[in-house]
């Protein structure tokens, strides 16, 4: 049916590692981390509303979006 997530979509996407994991620390900065969380784009084509917004809530850098004083400044410190 139109509309409706495929199987594999209905899947939870996961980032490749967190704050507390070995692989933050490999990386040598924010940009290069921010690089290695991005989802690719055949998992943004097909993930659920609903499924990628618990995906945002989970995004490793969610405390210093909030940690700004604003939303949009949130976003042009990340």
């Amino acid at each position: 049916m139109f509309g409706q997530p495929n199987d594999e979509a209905k899947e939870k996407f996961t980032f490749p590692f967190h704050q507390s994991d070995m692989k933050w620390k490999s990386y040598k900065n924010t940009d290069e981390r921010l690089a290695a969380l991005q989802i690719p784009q055949n998992v943004l084509n097909e993930i659920s509303t609903e499924n990628l917004i618990n995906v945002c809530f989970e995004f490793p850098y969610l405390f210093d979006f909030y940690a700004c004083d604003n939303q949009h400044q949130g976003l042009e410190c990340l």
